[in-house]
């Protein structure tokens, strides 16, 4: 890989941690007050400390600077979901990715004819590769998920949470994705409220476009997919970006995707 390619990788590498501490300041909460809402301390209270006298202002000033540049980085990654998406075609790697995908792919069909001489015997589709079993019905695909998901009437953005896809018969797909109970630095917890099950649902005739790309997620870098879909209110478009274990993992949903889903949206 090129120097100027590992130097954008490291960058949305950095990028996506940023958005990714973002996002647990946001939901985690100290004395039952976001993290986040913690910052405006550093904002506020140094240039009262000067004001009294027990503070220098160029400390006051330098501080409560930070303190804004934090809140305003965190505002920006509050828009951008929390996450980096870099769509197919916009950066190489992506394309080195695809190649490489499909030369393990061809491999692992030479490896497989190899080591089975008699073709007849893969002729069930139960025993083709992962990449090449359609998905089924209520049958769920493991994911991360990341967009605006909702429960009982409630809606929480959420960013890298585990989740899984999956479809019913009416072709309507449920993305449930599941927010754990957790710590940040040992003191903060996730509030209750929102632990539990987040789902998002769509009909693939409400997919308005699919794009395939890279997602940066905290420190991790997964296959992924961005679907936007209609929302249930006029002229609403919702954004969901889900990240895979693996390129096969991804190649079964676009397969399922494609198999009713207008084609100009890819």
């Amino acid at each position: 890989m090129k120097d100027t390619q590992l130097c954008r990788s490291f960058v949305k590498t950095l990028l996506a941690a940023w958005r990714q501490l973002c996002y647990k300041l946001t939901y985690h909460r100290f004395f039952s007050i976001s993290l986040k809402r913690w910052i405006w301390a550093l904002v506020i209270l140094p240039p009262l400390a000067a004001w009294i006298g027990q503070l220098s202002w160029t400390w006051a000033v330098l501080l409560a600077a930070l303190g804004a540049a934090a809140l305003i980085g965190a505002e920006r990654a509050r828009r951008k979901q929390y996450i980096v998406f870099a769509a197919a075609g916009q950066e190489e790697e992506e394309k080195a990715d695809t190649q490489r995908f499909t030369e393990e792919k061809r491999v692992d069909k030479e490896a497989d004819q190899a080591s089975e001489p008699d073709p007849s015997m893969w002729a069930a589709p139960a025993d083709l590769p992962d990449s090449e079993v359609p998905i089924k019905a209520d049958e769920p695909l493991r994911c991360w998920a990341s967009g605006r998901l909702s429960v009982e009437g409630k809606t929480r953005a959420l960013a890298g949470e585990r989740a899984s896809i999956s479809f019913v018969r009416t072709r309507e797909h449920i993305v449930m994705a599941q927010v754990r109970r957790t710590r940040f630095l040992l003191l903060a917890p996730v509030s209750k409220a929102d632990v539990g099950y987040w789902y998002a649902f769509f009909y693939t005739s409400q997919v308005q476009s699919v794009r395939q790309g890279t997602l940066y997620c905290g420190f991790s870098v997964r296959p992924g997919i961005e679907l936007r879909y209609a929302g249930e209110e006029a002229g609403q478009s919702m954004q969901l970006v889900l990240a895979f274990e693996d390129f096969y993992a991804r190649q079964r949903l676009l397969d399922d995707l494609r198999q009713d889903v207008d084609q100009a949206a890819f």
